[in-house]
Protein backbone atom coordinates (compact mmCIF):
# COMPACT_ATOMS: atom_id res chain seq x y z
CA UNK A 1 0.00 0.00 0.00
CA UNK A 2 2.81 2.60 1.32
CA UNK A 3 4.83 1.66 -2.18
CA UNK A 4 1.66 2.14 -4.49
CA UNK A 5 1.08 5.77 -2.37
CA UNK A 6 4.53 6.76 -3.62
CA UNK A 7 4.26 6.32 -7.33
CA UNK A 8 1.12 8.55 -7.31
CA UNK A 9 3.09 10.87 -4.96
CA UNK A 10 6.02 11.01 -7.79
CA UNK A 11 3.40 10.83 -10.44
CA UNK A 12 1.71 13.95 -9.26
CA UNK A 13 4.68 15.80 -8.32
CA UNK A 14 6.09 15.16 -12.07
CA UNK A 15 2.76 16.43 -13.66
CA UNK A 16 3.30 19.26 -11.28
CA UNK A 17 6.43 19.97 -12.28
CA UNK A 18 5.68 19.74 -16.28
CA UNK A 19 2.37 22.63 -15.41
CA UNK A 20 4.76 24.70 -14.35
CA UNK A 21 7.18 24.47 -17.26
CA UNK A 22 4.72 24.57 -19.84
CA UNK A 23 2.70 27.63 -18.09
CA UNK A 24 5.86 29.77 -17.90
CA UNK A 25 6.60 28.50 -21.32
CA UNK A 26 2.92 29.55 -22.72
CA UNK A 27 3.71 32.96 -20.94
CA UNK A 28 6.97 33.44 -22.39
CA UNK A 29 5.77 32.53 -26.04
CA UNK A 30 2.51 35.05 -24.91
CA UNK A 31 4.19 37.79 -24.08
CA UNK A 32 6.55 38.09 -26.99
CA UNK A 33 3.95 37.49 -29.31
CA UNK A 34 2.30 40.31 -27.53
CA UNK A 35 4.96 42.71 -28.03
CA UNK A 36 5.11 41.80 -31.43
CA UNK A 37 1.57 42.95 -31.82
CA UNK A 38 0.21 39.56 -32.38
CA UNK A 39 -2.68 37.43 -30.89
CA UNK A 40 -1.82 34.15 -29.04
CA UNK A 41 -3.68 31.14 -27.88
CA UNK A 42 -3.77 27.67 -26.83
CA UNK A 43 -4.04 26.86 -30.52
CA UNK A 44 -1.42 29.49 -31.59
CA UNK A 45 0.70 27.93 -28.38
CA UNK A 46 0.49 24.19 -29.97
CA UNK A 47 1.97 25.58 -33.15
CA UNK A 48 4.60 26.88 -31.82
CA UNK A 49 5.57 23.62 -30.34
CA UNK A 50 5.40 21.85 -33.33
CA UNK A 51 7.68 24.66 -35.20
CA UNK A 52 10.29 24.76 -32.27
CA UNK A 53 10.32 21.04 -32.93
CA UNK A 54 11.28 20.80 -36.36
CA UNK A 55 13.71 23.59 -36.01
CA UNK A 56 15.30 21.42 -33.49
CA UNK A 57 15.00 18.44 -35.95
CA UNK A 58 16.90 20.53 -38.99
CA UNK A 59 19.11 21.64 -36.91
CA UNK A 60 19.99 18.41 -35.68
CA UNK A 61 20.70 17.34 -39.46
CA UNK A 62 22.44 20.28 -40.31
CA UNK A 63 25.09 19.42 -37.90
CA UNK A 64 24.76 15.82 -39.22
CA UNK A 65 25.43 16.71 -42.67
CA UNK A 66 27.91 19.50 -41.79
CA UNK A 67 30.20 16.80 -39.90
CA UNK A 68 30.18 14.77 -42.31
CA UNK A 69 31.16 16.83 -45.43
CA UNK A 70 33.70 17.94 -43.42
CA UNK A 71 35.20 14.47 -42.74
CA UNK A 72 34.68 13.59 -46.91
CA UNK A 73 37.18 16.63 -47.39
CA UNK A 74 37.20 18.70 -50.42
CA UNK A 75 39.01 15.93 -52.37
CA UNK A 76 35.29 14.82 -52.31
CA UNK A 77 34.23 17.91 -53.57
CA UNK A 78 36.35 17.23 -56.61
CA UNK A 79 34.68 16.63 -59.97
CA UNK A 80 35.09 14.14 -61.93
CA UNK A 81 36.70 13.61 -65.07
CA UNK A 82 34.09 14.92 -68.04
CA UNK A 83 34.41 12.66 -71.19
CA UNK A 84 37.49 12.76 -73.24
CA UNK A 85 39.52 14.30 -69.93
CA UNK A 86 41.76 12.36 -67.40
CA UNK A 87 41.99 12.84 -63.98
CA UNK A 88 45.18 12.63 -62.29
CA UNK A 89 47.34 13.91 -59.11
CA UNK A 90 49.23 16.69 -60.26
CA UNK A 91 53.09 15.66 -61.05
CA UNK A 92 56.28 18.00 -60.33
CA UNK A 93 56.41 17.95 -64.10
CA UNK A 94 53.28 19.80 -64.01
CA UNK A 95 53.75 22.25 -61.23
CA UNK A 96 56.80 23.27 -62.83
CA UNK A 97 54.74 24.49 -66.27
CA UNK A 98 51.48 25.77 -64.12
CA UNK A 99 53.08 27.18 -60.84
CA UNK A 100 56.68 28.45 -62.38
CA UNK A 101 59.17 29.02 -59.98
CA UNK A 102 60.76 32.57 -60.51
CA UNK A 103 63.90 32.77 -62.49
CA UNK A 104 66.90 33.76 -60.50
CA UNK A 105 69.93 35.60 -61.23
CA UNK A 106 73.61 34.38 -60.32
CA UNK A 107 73.98 36.45 -57.20
CA UNK A 108 70.35 35.55 -56.00
CA UNK A 109 72.00 31.64 -56.84
CA UNK A 110 75.12 32.53 -54.88
CA UNK A 111 72.86 34.02 -51.44
CA UNK A 112 70.74 30.63 -51.76
CA UNK A 113 73.92 28.69 -52.18
CA UNK A 114 75.16 30.39 -48.67
CA UNK A 115 72.21 29.79 -46.93
CA UNK A 116 72.55 25.89 -47.51
CA UNK A 117 75.72 26.02 -46.31
CA UNK A 118 74.20 27.15 -42.46
CA UNK A 119 72.25 24.15 -40.43
CA UNK A 120 69.29 26.90 -40.16
CA UNK A 121 69.37 27.97 -43.41
CA UNK A 122 69.20 24.51 -44.69
CA UNK A 123 66.33 23.28 -42.78
CA UNK A 124 65.05 26.79 -43.36
CA UNK A 125 65.04 25.71 -47.33
CA UNK A 126 63.96 22.37 -46.60
CA UNK A 127 60.97 23.14 -45.13
CA UNK A 128 60.30 25.24 -48.45
CA UNK A 129 60.51 22.65 -50.33
CA UNK A 130 58.41 20.68 -48.24
CA UNK A 131 55.65 23.13 -48.42
CA UNK A 132 55.84 23.57 -51.97
CA UNK A 133 55.44 19.73 -52.47
CA UNK A 134 52.72 19.46 -50.07
CA UNK A 135 50.52 22.39 -51.89
CA UNK A 136 51.35 20.10 -55.08
CA UNK A 137 50.07 17.41 -53.85
CA UNK A 138 46.84 19.31 -53.20
CA UNK A 139 46.38 19.84 -56.61
CA UNK A 140 44.17 17.67 -59.06
CA UNK A 141 44.88 17.88 -62.64
CA UNK A 142 42.43 17.26 -65.16
CA UNK A 143 43.99 16.76 -68.37
CA UNK A 144 42.61 17.53 -72.21
CA UNK A 145 44.80 16.12 -75.21
CA UNK A 146 48.34 18.99 -74.26
CA UNK A 147 45.93 21.36 -71.85
CA UNK A 148 45.99 20.82 -68.44
CA UNK A 149 43.44 22.58 -65.56
CA UNK A 150 44.84 22.15 -62.05
CA UNK A 151 42.34 22.36 -59.24
CA UNK A 152 42.85 23.43 -55.82
CA UNK A 153 40.26 23.57 -53.13
CA UNK A 154 40.80 24.81 -49.47
CA UNK A 155 38.93 24.84 -46.65
CA UNK A 156 39.41 26.72 -43.48
CA UNK A 157 36.77 25.74 -40.67
CA UNK A 158 38.65 28.23 -38.32
CA UNK A 159 39.49 31.06 -40.52
CA UNK A 160 43.05 32.65 -39.58
CA UNK A 161 42.25 36.18 -38.40
CA UNK A 162 45.53 38.62 -37.73
CA UNK A 163 45.26 40.84 -34.60
CA UNK A 164 46.86 43.81 -33.02
CA UNK A 165 49.21 45.52 -35.60
CA UNK A 166 49.81 42.87 -37.57
CA UNK A 167 46.04 42.86 -38.13
CA UNK A 168 45.84 46.42 -39.07
CA UNK A 169 49.25 46.51 -41.39
CA UNK A 170 47.15 43.41 -43.24
CA UNK A 171 44.39 45.28 -43.89
CA UNK A 172 46.19 48.41 -45.20
CA UNK A 173 48.02 46.10 -47.38
CA UNK A 174 45.37 44.00 -48.84
CA UNK A 175 43.57 47.09 -49.31
CA UNK A 176 46.37 49.06 -51.43
CA UNK A 177 46.86 45.68 -53.52
CA UNK A 178 43.16 45.27 -54.10
CA UNK A 179 43.32 48.87 -55.42
CA UNK A 180 46.30 48.09 -57.85
CA UNK A 181 45.10 44.82 -59.45
CA UNK A 182 43.34 44.49 -62.51
CA UNK A 183 41.62 41.12 -61.97
CA UNK A 184 38.72 41.05 -64.04
CA UNK A 185 35.17 38.74 -64.08
CA UNK A 186 35.56 35.63 -65.74
CA UNK A 187 32.05 33.40 -64.93
CA UNK A 188 29.21 33.42 -62.59
CA UNK A 189 28.90 29.24 -61.52
CA UNK A 190 26.02 28.18 -58.95
CA UNK A 191 26.27 31.74 -57.49
CA UNK A 192 29.99 31.66 -57.01
CA UNK A 193 31.96 34.50 -58.81
CA UNK A 194 35.28 33.71 -60.77
CA UNK A 195 38.00 36.46 -61.47
CA UNK A 196 40.84 35.90 -63.74
CA UNK A 197 43.94 37.11 -61.75
CA UNK A 198 46.17 39.43 -64.31
CA UNK A 199 48.38 41.11 -61.30
CA UNK A 200 48.90 44.53 -61.04
CA UNK A 201 49.08 47.91 -63.99
CA UNK A 202 48.69 45.20 -67.39
CA UNK A 203 47.38 46.88 -70.39
CA UNK A 204 44.48 45.42 -70.34
CA UNK A 205 43.02 46.71 -67.19
CA UNK A 206 39.39 46.87 -66.55
CA UNK A 207 36.76 44.13 -67.08
CA UNK A 208 37.54 42.93 -70.87
CA UNK A 209 37.78 39.57 -71.82
CA UNK A 210 41.14 37.90 -72.67
CA UNK A 211 42.22 38.72 -76.30
CA UNK A 212 41.07 35.22 -79.18
CA UNK A 213 44.38 33.64 -78.40
CA UNK A 214 44.23 33.46 -74.70
CA UNK A 215 40.31 32.35 -74.74
CA UNK A 216 41.55 29.70 -76.98
CA UNK A 217 44.18 28.20 -74.58
CA UNK A 218 47.75 27.96 -74.95
CA UNK A 219 48.22 30.59 -72.26
CA UNK A 220 49.04 30.24 -68.90
CA UNK A 221 46.09 31.94 -66.32
CA UNK A 222 44.76 32.13 -63.08
CA UNK A 223 41.29 31.63 -61.59
CA UNK A 224 40.13 32.34 -57.78
CA UNK A 225 37.34 32.05 -56.36
CA UNK A 226 35.92 32.07 -52.90
CA UNK A 227 32.27 30.82 -50.85
CA UNK A 228 31.76 32.62 -47.78
CA UNK A 229 34.95 33.37 -45.89
CA UNK A 230 36.12 29.56 -45.53
CA UNK A 231 36.27 27.93 -48.86
CA UNK A 232 39.27 29.16 -51.67
CA UNK A 233 39.22 28.29 -54.93
CA UNK A 234 42.26 27.98 -57.18
CA UNK A 235 42.82 27.31 -60.71
CA UNK A 236 45.89 27.87 -62.68
CA UNK A 237 45.40 26.42 -66.58
CA UNK A 238 46.22 26.75 -69.91
CA UNK A 239 43.43 25.16 -71.52
CA UNK A 240 40.29 27.63 -73.42
CA UNK A 241 38.15 29.28 -71.59
CA UNK A 242 35.81 26.81 -72.53
CA UNK A 243 37.62 23.72 -71.24
CA UNK A 244 38.36 25.73 -67.59
CA UNK A 245 34.68 26.29 -67.52
CA UNK A 246 33.75 22.74 -67.97
CA UNK A 247 35.57 21.76 -65.13
CA UNK A 248 34.53 24.44 -62.30
CA UNK A 249 30.88 23.96 -63.27
CA UNK A 250 31.19 20.17 -62.30
CA UNK A 251 32.63 21.09 -59.02
CA UNK A 252 30.03 19.97 -55.75
CA UNK A 253 29.50 23.16 -54.48
CA UNK A 254 26.51 22.23 -52.63
CA UNK A 255 28.88 20.01 -50.89
CA UNK A 256 31.20 23.10 -50.36
CA UNK A 257 28.46 25.41 -49.14
CA UNK A 258 27.45 22.43 -46.89
CA UNK A 259 30.70 22.72 -45.12
CA UNK A 260 30.91 26.27 -44.25
CA UNK A 261 29.76 27.46 -40.30
CA UNK A 262 26.68 28.92 -42.21
CA UNK A 263 24.98 27.82 -45.28
CA UNK A 264 25.01 30.32 -48.25
CA UNK A 265 20.94 30.76 -49.56
CA UNK A 266 22.79 32.10 -52.80
CA UNK A 267 25.32 29.18 -53.88
CA UNK A 268 24.25 25.65 -55.17
CA UNK A 269 22.45 23.74 -57.48
CA UNK A 270 19.37 25.44 -57.25
CA UNK A 271 20.92 29.00 -58.40
CA UNK A 272 19.63 29.38 -62.69
CA UNK A 273 22.61 28.73 -65.54
CA UNK A 274 23.30 31.89 -67.07
CA UNK A 275 24.86 32.96 -70.41
CA UNK A 276 28.49 33.07 -70.13
CA UNK A 277 28.78 36.64 -71.12
CA UNK A 278 25.45 37.21 -68.30
CA UNK A 279 27.68 35.53 -66.60
CA UNK A 280 30.90 37.60 -67.18
CA UNK A 281 28.99 40.72 -66.38
CA UNK A 282 28.07 39.67 -62.74
CA UNK A 283 31.16 38.08 -62.05
CA UNK A 284 32.84 41.66 -62.73
CA UNK A 285 30.06 43.46 -60.91
CA UNK A 286 30.87 41.04 -57.50
CA UNK A 287 34.91 41.56 -58.12
CA UNK A 288 34.34 45.55 -58.32
CA UNK A 289 31.91 45.20 -55.08
CA UNK A 290 34.96 43.10 -53.05
CA UNK A 291 37.60 45.80 -54.26
CA UNK A 292 35.77 48.22 -53.10
CA UNK A 293 34.97 45.88 -49.80
CA UNK A 294 39.21 45.39 -49.36
CA UNK A 295 39.92 49.17 -49.68
CA UNK A 296 37.53 50.58 -47.71
CA UNK A 297 38.45 48.08 -44.88
CA UNK A 298 42.00 49.36 -45.69
CA UNK A 299 41.35 53.14 -45.56
CA UNK A 300 39.23 52.29 -42.10
CA UNK A 301 42.61 49.96 -40.68
CA UNK A 302 44.57 53.12 -42.43
CA UNK A 303 42.59 55.55 -40.09
CA UNK A 304 42.51 53.32 -36.54
CA UNK A 305 46.33 53.71 -37.24
CA UNK A 306 46.62 57.04 -37.35
CA UNK A 307 44.18 57.53 -34.29
CA UNK A 308 46.42 55.05 -32.20
CA UNK A 309 49.37 56.45 -33.26
CA UNK A 310 48.22 60.18 -31.94
CA UNK A 311 47.36 58.25 -28.70
CA UNK A 312 50.57 56.89 -28.17
CA UNK A 313 52.49 59.97 -29.28
CA UNK A 314 50.90 62.66 -27.33
CA UNK A 315 50.17 60.21 -23.73
CA UNK A 316 52.60 57.39 -23.36
CA UNK A 317 50.42 56.19 -20.79
CA UNK A 318 48.19 54.90 -23.40
CA UNK A 319 50.60 51.45 -24.52
CA UNK A 320 49.06 50.67 -20.98
CA UNK A 321 45.75 51.17 -22.51
CA UNK A 322 44.92 51.13 -26.20
CA UNK A 323 48.55 49.85 -26.77
CA UNK A 324 49.32 46.79 -24.88
CA UNK A 325 45.71 45.75 -25.67
CA UNK A 326 46.77 46.02 -29.50
CA UNK A 327 50.20 44.13 -28.91
CA UNK A 328 52.23 47.10 -29.38
CA UNK A 329 55.76 47.32 -27.31
CA UNK A 330 56.86 50.32 -25.82
CA UNK A 331 59.28 51.09 -28.94
CA UNK A 332 56.11 52.34 -30.74
CA UNK A 333 56.34 55.43 -29.71
CA UNK A 334 59.14 56.28 -31.89
CA UNK A 335 58.18 54.16 -34.47
CA UNK A 336 54.85 56.06 -35.10
CA UNK A 337 56.59 59.37 -34.66
CA UNK A 338 59.13 58.88 -37.36
CA UNK A 339 55.88 57.47 -39.73
CA UNK A 340 54.15 60.49 -38.44
CA UNK A 341 56.04 63.08 -38.65
CA UNK A 342 58.73 62.49 -40.74
CA UNK A 343 61.38 62.28 -38.32
CA UNK A 344 62.58 60.25 -35.25
CA UNK A 345 60.85 60.78 -31.48
CA UNK A 346 63.15 62.57 -29.13
CA UNK A 347 64.51 60.50 -26.53
CA UNK A 348 62.86 60.42 -23.14
CA UNK A 349 65.36 62.03 -20.77
CA UNK A 350 65.62 59.45 -17.94
CA UNK A 351 63.80 60.67 -14.54
CA UNK A 352 66.78 60.95 -12.27
CA UNK A 353 65.86 60.42 -8.16
CA UNK A 354 66.38 63.53 -6.25
CA UNK A 355 67.99 63.00 -3.26
CA UNK A 356 66.59 63.79 0.11
CA UNK A 357 68.72 66.15 1.90
CA UNK A 358 68.47 67.26 5.82
CA UNK A 359 69.14 70.55 6.86
CA UNK A 360 70.30 71.29 10.43
CA UNK A 361 72.81 74.54 11.84
CA UNK A 362 75.75 73.64 13.75
CA UNK A 363 75.84 75.70 17.24
CA UNK A 364 78.99 78.23 17.53
CA UNK A 365 80.26 78.93 13.91
CA UNK A 366 76.83 79.96 12.67
CA UNK A 367 77.54 77.23 10.17
CA UNK A 368 74.82 73.91 8.65
CA UNK A 369 75.08 70.20 7.93
CA UNK A 370 73.70 68.51 5.13
CA UNK A 371 72.60 64.83 5.35
CA UNK A 372 71.31 62.46 2.68
CA UNK A 373 71.25 60.56 -0.13
CA UNK A 374 74.17 61.81 -1.54
CA UNK A 375 76.13 61.49 1.28
CA UNK A 376 77.14 63.91 4.29
CA UNK A 377 78.35 67.61 4.26
CA UNK A 378 78.78 71.11 5.74
CA UNK A 379 78.60 74.92 5.10
CA UNK A 380 80.15 77.46 7.28
CA UNK A 381 79.76 80.84 6.86
CA UNK A 382 83.67 82.36 7.25
CA UNK A 383 83.74 86.70 6.52
CA UNK A 384 80.88 86.53 4.79
CA UNK A 385 81.64 83.64 2.38
CA UNK A 386 79.73 80.67 3.03
CA UNK A 387 82.15 77.28 2.13
CA UNK A 388 80.68 73.77 2.14
CA UNK A 389 81.53 70.53 1.53
CA UNK A 390 80.05 67.06 0.03
CA UNK A 391 80.62 63.85 1.01
CA UNK A 392 82.42 62.15 3.95
CA UNK A 393 85.93 62.98 2.65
Amino acid sequence: MFSRFHAIAVVGLILVAVTAVVGADYYAQARSAVEQGESYDMARYGESISERITDASDTLARMKEQRELRKAGVMAMMPEAPEGWIKRPMTQADADLLMPRPELDEMSKQMIAEIRKSPTGAMMLKADDAARDQYVAEHVVYEHGPRLVALHIDFEERPRKAAGLTGVAQKMIIGQLAAMSSNSGFAMVQGVPYRRVRGFYVADIGGEADGPSESDGGTLREFNAGIGRQVRISVKSDASDAEVYQIIEAIDYDGLNGMLDEKLADVGSHVATLPLDVQRRLAQAAEDKRVAELQAEGEAASKDLMNLSGKLVTNRSALTKDGKAEGFADGAVSWFKSMTQGGEAEPEAEEVEKPEVKVRRLGGGGGIQMQGSAGAGSCTTVGGVKRCRIGSD
